[in-house]
């Protein structure tokens, strides 16, 4: 349980006048007729669920079903009062099916595990005195609501409302009563089994209601017609109203146990059914796949939950109980008031039957005992012998996997020894090709100065030849040619050197990559100025 959850749901919203509480307006939905399926089934679920283990709740919604003021025309209606209109136009035979499951399952969680709800919902009054509706008091409502879906059921007749189709199918009313559906609550026998879950939950912690009940000309009659159903609604309702009948009629037999009309009950159903056939119903409806499968999907539909699985496996055991007793104590008395003679040969022959069975479970129980506790020992003794192999497979492992670290220890320190005097090898001979490249670049700036300086002088004597030209001396020619044989010569000198450095950087270069991009420079500086020199000179 979550307070805030119930907190809230209880919450107005804020505008309340148009809206009301949370809770009021997931009713609304639910209960409306936009929904699908899937989400009134997940919505349903989720709802009920809330409202069981909440009892503020409980008693919010039960403290809404009292009849409200007239707010007028477009006024807010509580979804309570809804759930009563609903089940109104029920007891006249109008039978919503799948509005009045809905209704039923909130009805379900509003009593469920609350004593003081279900006490103060038989005196609750749902309307005005002197009012239009069917019913004054909440008991009242509920017990007409199944007396007209058993009426419609069993009859075809709503209470002046025949066959006028269902408003949820929008079938016809004739076609509608004569078919199965198993998979949705469209039908109107599903308001039927719907009704009677509710009071089977209801009347089973409530005698008031189990009186109003058994006292009722009208509605007992119908109860025992039930047992009897039949296949006028096809397979699947026969057996989940006939179930729910049998159940609801011990509940009806064990409240009324201290009684004189518990002894009349038990002979009206051996009159009407037999015991035998009696027990079979509740048996069938207990082994019913909608009763014992459970469904995980939250928005698939589902007939029955876990906690009526576990409601009904309780009553049903109480119920054969009860009903022992009384015959035990009927069967003890000589007066008039003991069963007849044939009603008491039942309940022998059902005694002897629960006697074998029980007496078969004892067997099989004690021979799951025995298989278990044979089980369990051959169990232990592999389990033993599995766990010491498997110790001896992990010590052994694990030996291995010691030894294998040591070893990539050794390996890893011998590793790390090994790049440590690669990378001081590799530092040094970084270091004297610096001291290289430096002494390259020192001769390199010698040898720019040199050229320049020829060039400078072949320029020199560029202009003494161009001079001695002009003045046609036949000496001065004699003096420019020895000059320019001079700087012939020396400029081969000069380029002799410059060859033989390329090639002395081309060679360190092969020897040592890494000083590519200290000598790239150089050779590309030295072939573009080269280049002019020389075609000068």
């Amino acid at each position: 349980p979550s307070p805030l959850v119930a907190k809230k749901l209880e919450e107005e919203s804020a505008d309340s006048a148009d809206f009301g509480c949370l809770l009021s307006t997931l009713m609304g939905v639910l209960l409306g007729p936009g929904p699908p399926l899937e989400v009134q089934s997940a919505l349903g679920r989720v709802l009920c669920r809330g409202i069981i283990l909440h009892k503020s709740l409980q008693h919010a919604m039960l403290a809404d079903l009292s009849p409200q003021l007239d707010l007028g025309e477009g006024g807010p209606t509580s979804s309570m009062r809804t759930i009563v209109s609903t089940l109104e136009r029920a007891a006249v035979g109008i039978v919503e099916a799948s509005s009045l499951w809905f209704s039923f399952q909130l009805l379900i969680a509003m009593t469920f595990g609350n004593a003081s709800v279900q006490a103060a919902l038989a005196t609750m009054r749902i309307a005005f005195p002197e009012g239009d509706g069917p019913a004054e008091f909440c008991l009242d409502l509920c017990l007409a609501a199944f007396s007209g879906c058993a009426r419609r059921c069993l009859h075809g007749s709503g209470g002046g409302q025949d066959n006028d189709g269902d408003p949820d199918t929008g079938q016809a009313g004739d076609e509608l009563l004569g078919s199965a559906a198993p998979d949705n609550p469209s039908y109107a026998a599903a308001g039927l089994l719907a009704s009677l879950k509710f009071l089977v939950h209801w009347l089973s912690s409530c005698k008031p209601a189990v009186h109003a009940l058994v006292q009722s000309p009208v509605l007992l009659p119908l109860l025992v017609d039930l047992l009897g159903l039949g296949d006028s609604q096809g397979h699947f309702f026969r057996i989940q109203v006939e179930g729910l009948a049998a159940m609801l009629m011990g509940v009806c037999i064990q409240a009324t146990q201290k009684d004189s009309q518990a002894p009349n009950l038990m002979a009206l159903v051996a009159k009407k059914v037999g015991i035998e056939a009696y027990q079979h119903k509740l048996e069938t409806l207990l082994r019913a796949d909608v009763l014992q499968k459970r469904i995980k999907s939250i928005s698939a539909f589902r007939w029955y939950s876990g906690r009526d699985r576990k409601v009904f496996k309780e009553l049903q055991q109480g119920i054969l109980r009860t009903m022992v007793e009384i015959y035990v104590a009927e069967s003890l008395m000589t007066d008039s008031n003991s069963l007849a003679d044939d009603v008491a040969d039942q309940y022998k022959q059902l005694i002897r039957v629960q006697d074998e069975k029980f007496r078969e479970v004892q067997r099989e129980n004690e021979q799951l005992r025995n298989e278990v506790e044979s089980f369990m020992s051959r169990s232990l003794k592999a389990s033993s012998v599995v766990a010491a192999d498997k110790m001896e497979a992990l010590k052994e492992e694990n030996a291995a996997l010691h030894d294998e670290v040591q070893h990539l220890e050794k390996e890893a320190a011998t590793k790390v020894l090994r790049y440590e005097r690669e990378l001081k090898r590799s530092r040094q001979k970084v270091a004297e090709l610096e001291g290289q490249r430096q002494s390259m670049l020192v001769s390199y700036d010698q040898l720019e100065r040199t050229v320049d300086a020829l060039r400078k002088e072949a320029q020199e004597l560029r202009s003494v030849q161009a001079a001695g030209d002009r003045a046609k001396s036949a000496g001065s020619e004699l003096v420019l040619a020895l000059a320019a044989e001079d700087a012939e010569r020396q400029a081969e000198e000069y380029r002799k050197d410059r060859a033989d450095l390329l090639e002395l950087l081309n060679t360190i270069v092969q020897a040592v990559p890494q000083a590519r991009a200290f000598v790239e420079g150089l050779d590309r500086h030295s072939s573009a100025e080269a280049a002019p020199g020389i075609a000068e000179d």
